[in-house]
């Protein structure tokens, strides 16, 4: 993905946050966003899906987000007010993904962005744990607390990187198995 963005990330709201404890505190800071736009330039897919399905395409696409929660659970020092622990949890109502020039020539484009967009929820997993296991949520979020880092573009870079290693094998649809 090229000249990757992310709009609507000054509507976030919170809500029902939490603060725990002396010292080393437990948070639980949730964030709702009621529409986030991904859209890039650029992509390019190349490659196998669910084993046998050949994907190819490349062009702009956007992927529309609402009613996005984004839940940060972790540990925070209070002296420094950095954390030093963090996880993340994201429950997504729906999303509608648009990836123009996939499968060029045929009408499977459709079919498989209507496919992506059914899948939303699922594929929004994929990608909490993506992030989760990168070890960069904990740098990202210090960056912002800290005012050093955490801008937009690391934001957009963080989570565009984490699709890239989203592998759609293992995606749980009981249609596609045999």
């Amino acid at each position: 993905m090229e000249s990757t963005t992310l709009a609507g990330i000054k509507d976030l709201a919170a809500h029902d946050s939490t603060i725990e404890g002396v010292g080393l505190v437990q948070v639980d800071f949730r964030v709702l966003a009621g529409t986030l736009t991904l859209a890039t330039d650029h992509y390019t897919i190349s490659g196998t899906v669910v084993d046998h399905i050949e994907m190819q395409g490349e062009g702009p696409a956007t992927i529309v987000m609402e009613n996005f929660d984004i839940i940060l659970t972790g540990k925070v020092n209070v002296l420094t007010t950095q954390f030093t622990e963090i996880y993340l949890d994201l429950e997504l109502w729906r999303w509608t993904v648009d990836f123009e020039g996939l499968m060029p020539g045929t009408d499977l484009g459709t079919v498989f962005n209507e496919f992506f967009t059914m899948c939303g929820p699922e594929l929004v997993d994929m990608l909490e744990k993506k992030i989760n296991e990168s070890g960069k949520l904990l740098d990202f979020v210090n960056g912002i607390l800290s005012g050093t880092g955490g801008g937009a573009a690391e934001l957009t870079s963080l989570i565009a990187s984490s699709f890239q290693k989203i592998d759609l094998q293992h995606l749980n649809l009981p249609f596609l198995t045999q």
